[in-house]
């Protein structure tokens, strides 16, 4: 019975650490898009450069998250990068399904590629900086 309420109380632990996980990359991701909303209120935007900012912006906060996720598990930086990079694409396509404008063209694929790279490579970063 003991060995049960350890592998319980290690899986409560770890699904704590999934979900703390899953609130910083929505946390960065939201912070830097509300920056960015600001900015292009305030700046006249046309629509051929919102796709490279908004590129941008998934792109730091996967480096980020990765970063501070490779950081902080000081192991495994390729694989936490990846999954930062992914849970971002995911939140962003969740919202997009939801808003209802969910469309999978080049430009989705180009972001996702680019997000996931993004995070592989702060992963890897975080890993390896002492």
């Amino acid at each position: 019975m003991y060995n049960f309420l350890s592998a319980n109380r290690d899986t409560f632990k770890n699904l704590f650490k999934i979900i703390l996980f899953i609130l910083l990359c929505f946390s960065t991701l939201t912070l830097f898009m509300c920056i960015t909303a600001f900015v292009i209120y305030h700046i006249n935007f046309t629509y051929d450069t919102l796709y490279p900012v908004t590129t941008i912006i998934l792109c730091l906060s996967a480096f980020i998250d990765g970063f501070i996720i490779s950081k902080i598990v000081k192991e495994n930086g390729l694989i936490l990068g990846v999954l930062a990079g992914a849970v971002i694409c995911i939140i962003v396509i969740i919202t997009s399904v939801y808003m209802g404008n969910f469309q999978i063209t080049e430009n989705l694929l180009t972001k996702i590629i680019a997000t996931i790279l993004s995070g592989a490579l702060a992963g890897i970063i975080g890993v390896n900086l002492n």
